[in-house]
């Protein structure tokens, strides 16, 4: 699994924000789920999801991890779902297979994931 994905961020960017739901591209941050390497730790990039800049701050210099994940959910269950968006959004645009490429996923891949991750 590639760790660095720059064109998978800029997707997550796009969403609205995870926690809050602030819209997207303003103010919005690809977060990297802390929860499998600890705060300092860097998850890969597929392992992100979108954050404006009020819940990242708050979630790594504000309330702190855990009464963050009480307030809103898991980072875990963040994650799988802006990946499900992010994928939704690239099944469903005008040239698929271009993004898929760019975000390393095969069709194959995509589809996997999201029958086994819908909710």
């Amino acid at each position: 699994m590639k760790k660095v994905n720059k064109y998978y961020l800029k997707k997550i960017r796009e969403l609205n924000c995870s926690a809050c739901g602030q819209e997207g591209f303003y103010g919005v941050q690809a977060h990297h789920n802390t929860n499998r390497t600890g705060l300092g730790g860097k998850a890969p990039d597929i392992e992100s999801m979108p954050l404006c800049y009020t819940c990242h701050y708050d979630l790594h210099f504000g309330i702190g991890v855990k009464k963050w994940e009480n307030k809103f959910k898991n980072q875990d269950d963040f994650v799988i779902e802006a990946r499900l968006k992010l994928f939704y959004n690239i099944k469903n645009s005008n040239y698929p297979k271009k993004e898929m490429e760019k975000i390393n996923f095969t069709e194959e891949e995509i589809d996997d994931f999201i029958k086994n991750n819908s909710f």
